[in-house]
């Protein structure tokens, strides 16, 4: 829908996140990206 609109998308690589962090930092990790790219006005993807 936001590519359809005309609006960012940001896409994230995720296997470091998934494999490489340790629950609960990798969920962390996941929440303050998402909320770094919205706060930009994108959408995470």
């Amino acid at each position: 829908m936001a590519v359809a609109a005309g609006g960012a998308v940001v896409g994230l690589e995720t296997s470091v996140i998934g494999q490489g962090l340790p629950y609960p930092r990798n969920l962390e990790c996941v929440e303050r990206m998402e909320t770094a790219i919205r706060h930009a006005g994108a959408i995470p993807g």
